[in-house]
């Protein structure tokens, strides 16, 4: 690996007060809408947070947005600085660093990606080091213009959205044990996260020709187990906490097979506790009891049975 720009053996580097700093030179840093050439324009278009955006819807909510260039190992954000842009990866190659620059914990942000949406979204500071592990250039979102002009754009605010998703979706669909992609999930989203913005969830894996399941939990409400002649029951969780809390956060998978017309059943909490008038929680052994005395042929039957 090439050294990274400005020292490897100090978590602040020496060289690094010398960069530009994109928040508090903020109009200062990168290239306005006025002198963004057709391709530049083409390159922001491309990225997925606009996709389906019209040119001439997109064109006057980037006006307060810029492109900005960076040399191979030099550093976008870093630890204790105020953030106040998001950057979309146009073309190159970032990396987060966790722990220091040039430590291996740490992951890759390609083209069409984004950093440092936590640290706008919470209004903390940046926890982590991201620098270009190639020449690279990005589009500079100001918060401002992200919450009046961007977000207020149905399309736009979706593909935000989605970016997120992809975060998880991404490790997902790596060949390696799911355990370790949890893993790599929950490192996402502490390197940014000083406010401990957490998620809980649920993966699962069946594989459909021989019905084994293989499965995770991380702080989610249980998944549900029945079928035919067999009680509905909650599944013991295996080992593992709230994604986005502990970067040393370990998860455990279970297994279990799966016969003709058993049933597998996620939900959240928003279902176990909606209340009724009298502000009794539906509660999960009213679930339970429901799914039990309702056989059903399908998960759309199972569904509405639980619902009406």
């Amino acid at each position: 690996m090439t050294p990274v720009r400005d020292s490897l053996d100090r978590d602040q580097p020496a060289g690094l007060a010398e960069l530009p700093n994109p928040d508090s030179e903020r109009e200062a840093v990168g290239s306005g809408p006025e002198s963004w050439t057709a391709g530049d324009l083409t390159l922001v278009e491309r990225h997925p947070m606009f996709e389906g955006v019209a040119r001439e819807t997109l064109e006057p909510l980037l006006r307060r947005c810029r492109i900005r260039e960076l040399q191979v190992d030099e550093v976008l954000l870093r630890p204790d600085q105020v953030n106040r842009h998001l950057h979309l990866l146009l073309d190159g190659q970032l990396k987060v660093y966790l722990e220091r620059l040039g430590s291996e914990a740490g992951f890759l942000i390609e083209p069409g990606e984004c950093t440092g949406e936590i640290s706008v979204i919470d209004c903390r500071p940046v926890t982590a080091f991201v620098a270009a592990s190639r020449p690279s250039r990005l589009l500079l979102v100001p918060e401002q213009a992200l919450w009046e002009d961007l977000l207020a754009t149905p399309r736009i605010a979706k593909g935000f959205m989605r970016l997120f998703a992809d975060r998880l979706r991404s490790e997902l669909l790596i060949d390696q044990a799911i355990e370790d992609a949890l893993r790599h999930v929950n490192l996402r989203l502490c390197s940014e996260n000083p406010t401990w913005m957490f998620a809980t969830l649920v993966v699962v894996l069946v594989n459909k020709r021989t019905g084994a399941v293989r499965y995770l939990n991380a702080g989610h409400d249980p998944i549900l187990f029945g079928g035919e002649g067999l009680a509905y029951h909650p599944l013991p969780p295996p080992r593992g906490i709230l994604v986005g809390v502990s970067e040393d956060a370990e998860y455990g998978a279970a297994s279990l097979a799966l016969r003709p017309n058993d049933v597998l059943v996620l939900y959240t909490d928003g279902m176990t506790e909606a209340m009724n008038p009298d502000h009794e929680l539906f509660s999960s052994d009213r679930l339970l009891a429901c799914l039990s005395e309702r056989p059903a042929a399908s998960a759309q039957e199972l569904g509405v049975g639980v619902l009406f």
